[in-house]
C-alpha cells in the first residue's frame, strides 16, 4: 500500500475511534485554508457519527472578508462557534482536531489544550519548539534522504489534505464544501503557481469533478482597487533588494518590503501576503513583505522558491512555516528594527541546498528613492 495512503487511512482510523463529541480550530487570524479544511473536517465527523463543532473566534473588524462570508453563511450548517459556547459544550472526553497549524500559541483554544486526551493535528507547515505536544500528527513530509533538494513539507495546504481524507472516505458532500476546499487550495497554491505537487492536480481534479465551483473561488479572489492599490504602492516604493553572495555558484537577491516613509500605517494582514506573492513574480529568490495589522503587532510574509529556507528564518524571529511559505506576527517591535532582524538571521547562515551557509558578501542592488542608510540598518 502507498505510504500516503496508509498514513491517511491512519489518520481516518484515528478521527474514526474519538469521543462523540469533536471541536475543530485552525489558526488564529482564520484565512480560506483554515476555514475551509475546518469545514471540510466537520463534514466528514459527522459523517462518521461525531457532535462535531468548529471554534472561530475572532473580532469582526480584523476577520477577512472571505472567512467572514464562509462564517456567515456556514454558521449554523457547519456548527461555527465562539469561544463562550466552546466552554459550555467540551468535556473531558471530548476530542481536539487542530487544522493548518500545529502551534500552541497559534489557536483560540490554547489554554484548554491540556484538557483534551485526544488531539489531532493536521497541517503542512514544519514542527518546531511551539509545537503542541501530545498530539497525533499528520503533517505529509518529504524524505530528504531520498531526495535532499525536496521541501520537507510536501503538500500544498491543510484543504488538500482533507480532500484527500473525504475522498479517500468516499463521504458526498455538499457542492459548496468542495468549492471551499478548492478555494483553500487555490489560495495556499497562490492561484496553482507555488507548492503544486502531483497529488495537488489529482486532488483538485477530483474535487472539479465532484462539482467545485471554480469560477465561485475566482470570483472570491477579485482585487478590491483600492486594495491593489496600496499594494503596488508598498511593493514599488518600500521595496529593497538585497544580493547575498555565499560562494561562487550561490549568490541569491533577496527582497525586504515595507512602507519606508509612514512605517505605522495599518494593513490588512492578507494585504501583506498579496505584496510578498506579488515580489515573488520578480527574478528574487526570497522576499520578505511587512507591515502593521494593529497598532502593536507588525505581520511578516515570506516567500522562497524553495532554496532558502524561510520556514527557519521565520523561526528564528518567533514565526514559523515552511521551506516557501512562512509567517511571523511580532509585537512591539518597529519596522526598521524588524528588518535588522531578519537580516541578521540570514546573515547567520540559513539553510540552501540542504547545508547552512553563511553569506561571504551582501549588497545592495535596489532600494527606493526615499530610502537612506540612517533609515534601516541592513
Amino acid at each position: 500500500m502507498n505510504e500516503e495512503i496508509r498514513s491517511i487511512k491512519d489518520l481516518l482510523k484515528v478521527i474514526t475511534d474519538s469521543q462523540q463529541k469533536v471541536f475543530i480550530v485552525g489558526h488564529d487570524k482564520s484565512d480560506l485554508d483554515s476555514l475551509a479544511s475546518a469545514i471540510g473536517l466537520q463534514t466528514l465527523c459527522e459523517s462518521l457519527g461525531k457532535d462535531a463543532y468548529i471554534v472561530l473566534d475572532e473580532p469582526e473588524e480584523t476577520m477577512e472578508p472571505i472567512v467572514k462570508k464562509l462564517r456567515d453563511d456556514n454558521v449554523s450548517s457547519h456548527k461555527i462557534i465562539n469561544m463562550d459556547s466552546f466552554r459550555l459544550l467540551m468535556d473531558d472526553s471530548s476530542t481536539l482536531i487542530v487544522t493548518d497549524t500545529n502551534k500552541t500559541d497559534k489557536v483560540a483554544v490554547r489554554e484548554y489544550l491540556n484538557d483534551f486526551k485526544n488531539i489531532v493535528i493536521i497541517d503542512h507547515h514544519d514542527t518546531g519548539e511551539a509545537t503542541i505536544t501530545n498530539a497525533s500528527m499528520f503533517i505529509p513530509q518529504c524524505k530528504e534522504e531520498q531526495d535532499p533538494t525536496c521541501p520537507k513539507v510536501k503538500v500544498s495546504s491543510a484543504s488538500e489534505i482533507v480532500a484527500q481524507l473525504l475522498l479517500l472516505a468516499r463521504v458526498e458532500c455538499d457542492k459548496d464544501v468542495y468549492t471551499y476546499l478548492y478555494g483553500g487550495i487555490y489560495l495556499d497554491t497562490n492561484r496553482f503557481d507555488k507548492n503544486v505537487g502531483e497529488k495537488t492536480h489529482e486532488v483538485t481534479h477530483k474535487l472539479c469533478a465532484k462539482g467545485a465551483d471554480t469560477f465561485a473561488v475566482k470570483e472570491l479572489f477579485l482585487a478590491d482597487f483600492d486594495e491593489d492599490k496600496a499594494i503596488n504602492n508598498l511593493v514599488f516604493n518600500g521595496t529593497l533588494l538585497k544580493a547575498y553572495e555565499y560562494n561562487m555558484f550561490h549568490n541569491y537577491t533577496i527582497g525586504f518590503t515595507l512602507n519606508r516613509e509612514k512605517p505605522t500605517t495599518i494593513y490588512k494582514r492578507e494585504s501583506i501576503a498579496k505584496a510578498a506573492d506579488r515580489m515573488m513574480q520578480y527574478r528574487i529568490e526570497a522576499e520578505f513583505a511587512m507591515g502593521h495589522i494593529d497598532e502593536n503587532t507588525v505581520s511578516v510574509s515570506a516567500r522562497s522558491r524553495g532554496k532558502i529556507d524561510v520556514g527557519k528564518i521565520m523561526e528564528y524571529i518567533g514565526g514559523g512555516g515552511n521551506a516557501q511559505n512562512a509567517a511571523a506576527q511580532i509585537k512591539g517591535l518597529p519596522l526598521t528594527t524588524l528588518e535588522d532582524l531578519l537580516s541578521i538571521a540570514i546573515e547567520k547562515g540559513i539553510k540552501v541546498d540542504g547545508e547552512v551557509l553563511p553569506p561571504t558578501d551582501s549588497t545592495v542592488i535596489s532600494a527606493p528613492k526615499q530610502y537612506t542608510k540612517k533609515d534601516t540598518l541592513i
